[in-house]
């Protein structure tokens, strides 16, 4: 990950953007005044605090809403997905703290434009940090993350259980008589973490 560039401007009420392939790499706004964002083809009020993350390639078409416009932005830079693939790119997610992540932005643009030898190192701990806190903010969506998740979490709290609730996992067999039966997937379950798969 590296970020290219970052900063917090003030626009009049006349801003608009509209690009119609986004640009080359990944943009995050955090929104503090209210604007209209553009998506699947219909425009929404988005309300202050709020954030959005574009893909790269990705539509961005969005206006101030309001006598002013105001939001911290960064341009980031990731040869691998900066997050999972049921991210809602491209739309508003409200923040329930965005104030704290108003106040990480804010470190952010300082330690980009210090002159510190690690700041590079100290910017990439800290969007790990803005990302992590970024998909804390939403439910988890998808066919298989949540469940595995869930099933692992119950592993690694109850190692002693022979079994955990079957429709967790979908195709995980840690259940008795599957795949070689309890004692290997419970042994595989406390030791490793693993599931077995038929």
């Amino acid at each position: 990950m590296n970020v290219l560039r970052i900063g917090e401007t003030t626009h009049g009420s006349d801003f608009q953007v509209f690009r119609k392939i986004g640009y080359f790499h990944y943009l995050l706004l955090i929104a503090e005044t209210p604007m209209l964002l553009e998506t699947d083809g219909e425009w929404q009020e988005v309300p202050p605090l709020s954030a959005v993350l574009f893909l790269p390639g990705q539509r961005h078409s969005y206006r101030a809403f309001g006598e002013s416009y105001t939001d911290c932005w960064m341009h980031i830079e990731s040869d691998t997905p900066l997050l999972f693939e049921g991210f809602p790119f491209g739309k508003p997610i409200q923040l329930g703290a965005g104030e704290r992540f108003l106040s990480l932005f804010r470190i952010m643009i300082g330690e980009f434009y210090s002159a510190r030898r690690n700041r590079v190192s100290v910017l990439d701990s800290l969007l790990s940090a803005l990302l992590e806190m970024l998909s804390s903010e939403i439910g988890v969506s998808g066919t298989q993350f949540y469940p595995f998740l869930s099933l692992r979490e119950e592993v690694f709290r109850f190692p002693e259980n022979p079994s955990v609730p079957e429709d967790d996992g979908n195709n995980a067999a840690p259940f008795p008589n599957e795949c070689g039966g309890a004692e290997i997937a419970r042994s595989e379950r406390a030791n490793r973490g693993l599931f077995a798969f038929c």
